[in-house]
């Protein structure tokens, strides 16, 4: 059987791609079958010109491609396993972050800022430091039957007196400035009375017939080459404010001395200003010829009096910037402008305006200073002792400096009985003069008024009011918030509450948490004097007046 020759590719192999049909497919010499010519013809065509057999890869090629496989699946893999990673990683990330003290905290959220331009760190701290319930818990009221209405009502005191509280009862604990009353001896404290009041006493002089004081000047200004500029460091306001204002008089340190006095732990939320004049009174004056005192219910007319003859004053307001909510403040204020109605302040946040002093209005000052009740200090040189209680007046009496911000408070209560502000004022007030039941019942309804949540890292005579008329569970409730709200830096939520448990006839967990107050800060004298009443049996809990 005879067969067409098969057709060879370029290099002379047999080329089976399109092989020749055999002799016998159809006869030699006939015609081809229909459609056969056209097979024929591309058989020859193929035949004559065949394709090239395709290369064997070199072996370059072959690992080339094998790499590039390989980088492919590891891209894959990569990719999936980065987004696994990036979601584990951002969880473990924002639980190390959150675990982290605040001072920690912020200098992680600087690096994110500076390094990656990236909020995130910060937008964590804020979210997570505001509480989901961003106000003071609301309680259920006391026992008393007074109805806060009825306080817009009553006589300002009922014995129809000025001075409705004792002379010897402590103006709330850890608030009140360490200091008697004039006229006064020196306070003991019994030793069945809880030791709530700061030991250290400075004897006001007595009152000498007041001076016809002259209207303070439109315009007045320290003398500002006296005073050391400073910007605070972390949660320093208090300590570096008191310090500038300090510096007026030749102190030459900085702000880091007064806080390892006031706040040994650099998270404490608060510094006082009764813990400010005693570091003062106890500590500056030992290289500095100045003394200090505070009072509250103070007036846009006294502070400018005190500015014009020459006394730094500070004060403590009400603040609130970018997105982190209210908080509390202190401002050294060291001149005045009625002209422009302005103060001058050297601000530990935000400057000094390169040592000229920062304007802040008259209006703005006034709302945010009602928010600690128009808390003031001022310092002063002992030679000018004299001269500074002609200018306070009234003021000289802590009393009647607690009986002015109580008036104030209630008229503006009567102007707007939904001033939640004016409502806790008549409660500090009346917490200061004793009358605890009155102040309860103010607290209460500011509370019901929704109180920024930070309210009580500053303010501190709910506690006392409440310990005092036997709410203990509401001391308890209260601190146990305010631990949660300050992630536990400040040290007044162990402090009242160790007090409420020792009421409460737990002494174990009072000295717990009286001891908790020292480890914190070893200058708290009240959390020692506390733990010695308990240990000795001498404590007995404060006798709950009756309601009339």
């Amino acid at each position: 059987m005879s067969s067409y020759p098969q057709p060879t590719d370029w290099a002379g192999r047999p080329s089976i791609e399109h092989p020749r049909p055999p002799a016998n497919y159809y006869q030699r010499g006939s015609v081809s079958p229909p459609g056969m010519e056209l097979w024929d013809d591309e058989w020859n065509q193929r035949a004559s010109n065949p394709r090239p057999p395709r290369r064997r890869p070199s072996l370059r090629m072959r690992l080339l491609k094998l790499a590039l496989s390989l980088g492919t699946l590891f891209l894959l893999l990569a990719t999936s396993g980065g987004i696994a990673y990036a979601v584990v990683g951002q969880a473990m990330l924002e639980d190390w972050y959150l675990e982290q003290e605040g001072y920690d905290q912020e200098v992680w959220c600087n690096r994110f800022q500076k390094y990656l331009r990236s909020d995130y760190l910060c937008d964590l701290r804020d979210e997570h430091s505001r509480p989901d319930n961003p106000f003071v818990p609301t309680l259920a009221p006391g026992d008393s039957d007074i109805n806060p209405d009825d306080l817009l009502l009553t006589p300002l005191f009922e014995d129809g007196s000025s001075g409705g509280g004792s002379e010897s009862a402590a103006p709330a604990a850890a608030t009140s400035t360490p200091q008697p009353e004039a006229i006064v001896s020196e306070p003991t404290q019994s030793p069945t009375t809880p030791p709530t009041v700061p030991p250290t006493a400075t004897l006001i002089p007595s009152p000498t017939t007041a001076a016809t004081l002259v209207p303070p000047p439109a315009r007045a200004m320290l003398d500002l080459a006296r005073i050391t500029p400073e910007l605070q460091g972390w949660n320093n306001c208090g300590p570096t404010t008191l310090t500038m204002g300090l510096t007026y008089y030749g102190y030459q340190n900085d702000q880091y001395p007064a806080a390892s006095f006031l706040k040994p732990n650099r998270e404490d939320k608060n510094v006082s200003p009764w813990q400010m004049v005693r570091y003062v009174n106890e500590r500056a004056v030992t290289s500095t010829d100045v003394r200090a005192l505070y009072r509250v219910g103070g007036t846009m007319d006294l502070v400018k009096q005190l500015l014009a003859s020459g006394f730094p004053v500070i004060i403590e307001t009400g603040y609130e910037v970018d997105d982190l909510d209210w908080m509390g403040h202190y401002l050294l204020l060291v001149g005045y402008d009625d002209s422009q109605q302005v103060f001058y302040t050297y601000d530990s946040y935000l400057g000094s305006n390169g040592g000229r002093g920062r304007q802040e209005t008259y209006a703005y000052t006034e709302t945010y200073w009602k928010h600690f009740n128009n808390t003031f200090i001022v310092m002063y040189h002992p030679s000018e002792e004299q001269r500074l209680y002609q200018i306070l007046g009234e003021y000289s009496s802590e009393a009647r400096a607690a009986e002015i911000a109580l008036e104030r408070a209630r008229a503006q209560v009567n102007a707007n009985q939904n001033d939640k502000w004016a409502w806790f004022n008549m409660g500090d007030a009346y917490a200061r003069l004793g009358q605890y039941s009155q102040a309860a019942a103010a607290f209460d309804r500011a509370f019901n008024l929704q109180m920024p949540w930070r309210t009580l890292w500053y303010l501190f005579t709910p506690f006392e009011t409440f310990y005092r008329l036997g709410r203990y569970n509401d001391v308890i409730q209260l601190t146990n918030n305010l631990d949660y709200t300050s992630q536990e830096y400040v040290e007044e939520a162990w402090y009242y509450r160790g007090l409420a448990y020792a009421a409460l006839g737990d002494t174990e967990r009072a000295i717990t948490q009286l001891e908790r107050v020292l480890r914190f800060n070893e200058y708290y004298t009240p959390a020692g004097e506390a733990i010695s009443a308990i240990q000795a049996g001498t404590y007995a809990p404060p006798v709950v007046p009756e309601t009339s």
